[in-house]
């Protein structure tokens, strides 16, 4: 069987494909409209059966409860900065319980608000223990914790957070349900544009991995350094658990176009909706990524969207909109493992916050 090619570029980038049936055959294509400086095209088999004339159906919205969805966001910025004295003295007692060495002091309680009002607020822990202080004084809390003591706590605390994170993802996942997976980077740390174009300082990226279902839950997370590629986070970290995930669909970008992803995904009795890249063959070492590969060769790259609801990797992109809009582009920590343990814990807050 002879291999077939995938060449995206010559379609999509000339407009050299019928806008209705996806037809990349360039012999008979006809120049339909010009508008807004593009140009569409239609083949004359499309012509005939009157196609041109026929309107496209109004896409129907869902309709969205706008007075809900603003308390849902009023919501999110609710953080509790009280503290019950008897919770205070609870907490410390339950935590000392088999302590080696010297007693905690301040509660998890404490040191869990003080994690939440230093990544939403962006508090240095100078200007927190001053936030903290006052509101001792106010007697919302029994006392305040001194520099020192709060930056070792809270690099205690966030260190583990990505067990706890991956207990709760697991709690609101429904087997057979979509996944969409993508990675973002974010700032090592925010050393001004002034610094980066006068002295040439590369802050540099950690690559935040993430799986969210068809309601923007995230399900499955991974924190690397920016030159780990999409494709070997998957297949190392992401793979293993579609066994016991076992959802029905995996939609993902460009990146995540190897034989391996695909045979995985297919293993784990799911659907891949990926698209593959430019110059890919049908006689690939991955059967179900040639039919994929195939399928995308005979109605072409809109067709295929449109049949396996490919928009709906979007779902994950809108995940780190919320992520980024709630924290800002870069972490707080300066070493590296406090920095990945920061984005865990941003992620388990932003669950709370959403919860709320």
């Amino acid at each position: 069987m002879k291999k077939r090619t995938l060449r995206k570029d010559v379609g999509l980038s000339e407009k050299l494909v019928c806008r209705f049936c996806g037809s990349f055959d360039i012999v008979g294509l006809e120049r339909f409209i010009r508008k807004r400086g593009k140009q569409k095209f239609y083949c004359n088999n499309c012509k005939k059966e009157g196609f041109p004339a026929q309107k496209k159906e109004k896409r129907k919205r869902k309709k969205i409860d706008w007075h809900a969805y603003n308390q849902k966001l009023i919501d999110r910025g609710k953080i509790i900065i009280y503290v019950e004295k008897e919770d205070w003295k609870g907490n410390l007692t339950r935590i000392n319980i088999g302590k080696v060495g010297r007693p905690y002091e301040y509660p998890t309680l404490l040191i869990h608000m003080a994690v939440a009002l230093r990544f939403c607020m962006g508090q240095r822990y100078r200007q927190e223990g001053g936030f903290l202080g006052q509101m001792a004084g106010y007697g919302v809390i029994p006392k305040s914790p001194s520099y020192t003591q709060l930056c070792r706590r809270v690099n205690e605390h966030i260190g583990d957070a990505k067990s706890q994170l991956e207990e709760r993802m697991l709690e609101k996942w429904n087997k057979g349900g979509i996944l969409a997976v993508d990675s973002t980077g974010v700032k090592v740390y925010d050393r001004g544009e002034w610094m980066r174009q006068k002295h040439g300082v590369r802050r540099g990226w950690y690559k935040l991995h993430v799986a969210v279902d068809e309601k923007g839950n995230p399900i499955l997370a991974e924190v690397t350094e920016e030159d780990t590629t999409d494709s070997e986070v998957f297949e190392d970290k992401f793979a293993p658990k579609l066994g016991a995930l076992q959802p029905r669909e995996v939609d993902a970008d460009g990146g995540y176009d190897t034989n391996n992803i695909f045979d995985a995904i297919g293993d784990a009795g799911a659907e891949p909706v990926i698209p593959p890249n430019d110059g890919a063959v049908t006689g690939c070492a991955s059967k179900l990524r040639g039919r994929v590969v195939g399928e995308m060769i005979d109605i072409g790259y809109k067709e295929w969207a449109k049949k396996h609801g490919y928009g709906k990797r979007w779902i994950v992109e809108g995940y780190f909109s919320v992520f980024k809009g709630t924290f800002g582009e870069y972490v707080m920590s300066r070493k590296k493992e406090n920095g990945y343990n920061e984005l865990y814990a941003k992620m388990l807050i932003l669950e709370e916050l959403r919860d709320a």
